[in-house]
């Protein structure tokens, strides 16, 4: 079984061996030709001389038989080792007319196994985030693994144009960060319940009053910093909350495509910034020195 992956042209065209087929394809119309030619000079029901079946026609239906079990046109097999087979095989040797129906059927039941084939073009600015999709996300992969599948999962439908499931993704690696600051900033449930079954905004109101006490300590560089980013991350999730949580997890609303690749823009950006503090299982607070 092939396996499900975006591919590049040149992939394509090695796995599919794309010359090869072509080349089947245009010997296959050659033999079609000549056969119609034998038909019309009054040769329609003569038997094809077995010089040219054995030097040509059998080892180009041979080949064609390898290439259609490798890039796996069953239909075309099918037809190969069914009806054709019979034909090539038949004693007397078949007419100039019963290897044109052969040929010709043989052909297009390659062509329409092909036809059956589906990849989409991927433009070459797209295909840039798949390429670097390990450099610009390494650093965030690193402090939340957790967060891996899901991020690699929004580049990949950004990439593909399902806009709306990127966002949804998106919302999904932000919310790893939100549960790592709730962890660093210690915040208790009530009844203890896990903070993977809390809500956003009971989360976001918890991390609130843990970051409140900071206001009121002595100003200085320190306590400056700590508000910054405690506040700036409330501020972040909020406005994701608000903005693309809550619409795309409700069905309330899709996104198109440079509302994806926003929102892809800066989640990540964000994320990033988290790593630079914390991982997504934070042992200790963060330490902001002496206020």
């Amino acid at each position: 079984m092939i396996p499900l992956r975006v591919w590049s042209l040149l992939e394509i065209m090695r796995q599919f061996q794309a010359w090869q087929l072509a080349k089947i394809i245009h010997e296959l119309t050659q033999v079609e030709w000549l056969c119609s030619k034998q038909c019309d000079m009054g040769e329609r029901d003569t038997p094809v001389r077995d010089h040219y079946l054995d030097a040509f026609v059998k080892p180009l239906v041979e080949s064609c038989r390898t290439l259609c079990v490798s890039t796996e046109l069953n239909s075309a097999l099918a037809r190969i080792d069914g009806p054709m087979r019979v034909a090539l095989n038949f004693i007397p040797s078949p007419s100039w007319n019963d290897l044109h129906v052969e040929s010709r059927v043989l052909r297009e039941q390659i062509e329409a196994d092909l036809a059956r084939r589906r990849f989409m073009f991927i433009p070459a600015e797209k295909a840039q985030l798949l390429d670097k999709i390990g450099r610009d996300w390494d650093s965030v992969w690193r402090q939340f693994p957790s967060a891996k599948e899901d991020s690699e999962e929004a580049v990949h439908c950004c990439v593909l144009g399902r806009n709306t499931a990127t966002v949804f993704h998106l919302m999904r690696v932000a919310e790893y960060g939100l549960r790592a600051l709730a962890r660093e900033r210690h915040i208790k449930l009530a009844k203890n319940r896990p903070l993977d079954w809390a809500e956003w905004n009971e989360i976001i109101s918890g991390i609130g009053k843990s970051v409140d006490h900071f206001a009121n300590r002595r100003r200085g560089p320190a306590r400056d910093a700590a508000l910054e980013f405690y506040r700036g991350a409330l501020g972040q999730f909020q406005a994701f909350k608000d903005v693309y949580r809550n619409h795309v997890m409700h069905s309330r609303k899709s996104y198109d495509e440079h509302q994806a690749m926003s929102v892809l823009l800066h989640v990540r950006e964000f994320m990033g910034r988290l790593a630079g503090k914390m991982d997504e299982h934070p042992k200790k607070a963060i330490k902001w020195g002496r206020f």
